[in-house]
């Protein structure tokens, strides 16, 4: 055996300089290889696809105060407010109206036509004019792989657009696995105020350079009547070699109609599964008089039915 003791010591470095070689924003050099995969992954590329849907939509009254509830309108209903959720850091909210519905839809490219059977529905609440109209405004089709999307008749810019680096910064923030699949994680935010922007995130495959998934909201000075919010979020799928399809999508919508006063709460929720690409239908099949078509007996399924899927 043999003891060694040593002195502790100190050494001191001279000044030195480390420059990577370089000097880009890493992020610019991700953002142009989705760019020029969007031809690649866009769905739109299709001939044709079709899918299972499975669509929920809330309604749920927000901002809600005790002016509101102690009113004499609500003295023999006051119980619904003992399901108001205060758990989230959201204003208070009360669901008033849940639908849900089980679609077939199908879309073709050349000569373009869209259908869909709805198959099974069922709704639990309040059904009145008013909120059939905010059940309209919630079909927002919002494909982040166009350069702008259309919301709310606005047209937005899109975080991916081709002319990105205009509208927004981006910022590498993390990279792992997403499943199998090694994935970047980009933040962007609006590079100015008062334009129709977005900010958030999204995750991309390094080697398909698809996206993975988005989380977005529209600018805080984006002006759109009634709306104070909107949040995005979908994620994507590769269901077959080199063809993406969002998987899932969640819209929410914060109808206001004046400050400070009891606003809505529009929740959209979309399931997509079954996937069928490039199978197109004879054109008859397409020949539907509309593009909507519910199926007789989609109210009557069973409790059973619903709780399968």
């Amino acid at each position: 055996r043999l003891d060694v003791y040593l002195s502790s010591g100190q050494v001191q470095l001279k000044e030195f300089t480390v420059n990577a070689k370089d000097q880009e924003n890493p992020a610019h050099a991700v953002l142009r290889n989705i760019i020029r995969n969007k031809p690649v992954n866009n769905r739109e590329k299709l001939e044709s696809y079709e899918y299972q849907l499975y669509n929920k939509m809330q309604f749920d009254l927000n901002n809600i105060d005790e002016n509101f509830t102690e009113q004499n309108m609500w003295k023999k209903f006051d119980f619904v407010f003992d399901y108001m959720d205060t758990t989230t850091s959201e204003k208070n909210y009360l669901p008033i109206l849940i639908t849900e519905s089980i679609s077939e839809f199908y879309y073709r490219k050349k000569p373009k036509a869209k259908r869909e059977k709805i198959v099974a529905s069922q709704v639990s609440g309040i059904e009145n004019e008013s909120i059939t109209q905010f059940m309209g405004q919630m079909y927002q089709d919002v494909n982040v792989y166009e350069n702008t999307v259309l919301i709310f008749e606005k047209s937005f810019v899109s975080p991916i657009s081709d002319n990105g680096l205009t509208f927004y910064k981006y910022y590498l923030e993390d990279s792992t696995y997403i499943g199998k699949q090694w994935c970047y994680k980009i933040r962007f935010v609006p590079k100015r105020k008062q334009e129709l922007t977005f900010n958030g995130e999204f995750w991309v495959n390094d080697t398909t350079w698809a996206l993975k998934k988005i989380h977005a909201h529209i600018a805080e000075d984006a002006n759109i009547n009634f709306v104070s919010d909107i949040e995005v979020t979908q994620r994507y799928r590769e269901v077959e070699k080199e063809v993406w399809m969002m998987v899932f999508e969640e819209t929410v919508v914060d109808f206001q109609l004046q400050k400070g006063q009891i606003g809505v709460y529009g929740r959209k929720s979309s399931y997509y599964d079954d996937f069928v690409i490039n199978e197109p239908h004879p054109d008859e099949f397409y020949k539907s008089p509309d593009d909507v078509e519910v199926m007789e007996g989609h109210r009557q399924k069973s409790q059973i039915y619903w709780d399968t899927i």
